[in-house]
């Protein structure tokens, strides 16, 4: 790379890198400023680099081609951008799934896979596992957890959570990504219930859009008398 276009890719990446700071940052003082130049010189080092294995890593593809590697590889390694304490947007269509433990709205491509009988046991005591499963693969599962142990049934890198309340009972959400390789994208509900045990939400989600909506989904959840009574 030449000396001009060099400066010119510095320039760039200086003057986007400084719109988000100015407005995030507005009182920055001259000082913090200088500490930054390390960080933004290493960012075009690695914003350089990436561009460039990317154009090596599509050179003599279509542009359909380009286009899908983007997609893809903005789905898979963007940084997530939910947070756990908002309430996105549900889908346009969604179906109050009720089942005789508890009630939710899920999107309505969402049909139910497993009805709590997995352990005849253990549903015969007011819990069971529920699952649910979307035409994209995605997938909601739901079932008794101690009350105590709100990061159970699930793995994955949180990126955000939260103390909220659903419906009238005391709930911690977390957002999170389980896989960097593939799209599995968590979405954990645990709504307190002594002395039953708590409820626990999982989804696994294949894409953002659906996570947002599934997040969305945990808010509408309610807990049916039945749950956590023997029958």
């Amino acid at each position: 790379m030449t000396a001009s276009r060099a400066g010119a890719s510095r320039a760039a990446v200086m003057a986007f890198i400084a719109l988000p700071s100015a407005l995030l940052l507005g009182s920055c003082t001259s000082g913090d400023s200088a500490r930054t130049t390390p960080d933004i010189d290493s960012s075009i080092v690695a914003s350089e680099k990436m561009m460039l294995a990317f154009r090596d890593s599509v050179r003599g593809v279509s542009e359909e081609e380009k286009a899908r590697r983007i997609r893809e590889a903005l789905a898979v390694n963007a940084p997530d951008s939910l947070d756990a304490c908002s309430t996105p947007l549900p889908a346009e269509q969604v179906t109050r799934q009720t089942t005789e433990t508890f009630t939710l709205e899920l999107p309505a491509d969402f049909t139910l896979t497993l009805d709590g009988d997995i352990d005849r046991k253990t549903k015969h005591y007011g819990y069971g596992i529920y699952e649910f499963t979307g035409s994209d693969g995605s997938k909601v599962i739901i079932d008794g957890a101690n009350n105590d142990q709100s990061h159970s049934g699930w793995t994955g890198s949180i990126s955000s959570e939260c103390d909220v309340a659903i419906g009238s009972r005391r709930a911690h959400l977390d957002v999170a990504n389980a896989s960097i390789y593939a799209e599995d994208r968590i979405v954990h509900a645990h709504i307190y219930l002594p002395p039953q045990l708590a409820l626990r939400f999982v989804a696994h989600a294949k894409s953002r859009q659906r996570q947002a909506q599934l997040l969305s989904a945990t808010h509408s959840i309610r807990v049916r008398p039945a749950w956590g009574k023997r029958d």
